[in-house]
C-alpha cells in the first residue's frame, strides 16, 4: 500500500476507546474561538472526556495545540 502525505491524517478509528459521537463538542467549521471571541475555522473535532482518558492517534500527522 502506497501512503502519500495527502492521506496521512485522515482518521482510520475514534481517538477514544469508551466514547462515541456523544462525546463530540465540536465539529469541522466555522466557531467561536474560547480563547479570542473571534470567529475562526474549527479544523477538527472536538472530544468530551474524563481527564486521564487515553486518547488514541488517528493519523500519523502532528498537530499542533496553540
Amino acid at each position: 500500500v502506497k501512503t502519500s502525505s495527502t492521506n496521512l491524517g485522515i482518521p482510520s478509528i475514534f481517538p477514544v476507546k469508551d466514547a462515541g459521537p456523544e462525546n463530540i463538542t465540536a465539529i469541522l467549521g466555522e466557531m467561536k474561538n474560547p480563547l479570542t471571541g473571534k470567529k475562526q475555522f474549527h479544523r477538527g473535532i472536538d472530544i468530551k472526556v474524563k481527564e486521564g482518558t487515553i486518547i488514541y492517534a488517528t493519523g500519523s500527522l502532528i498537530r499542533k495545540i496553540c
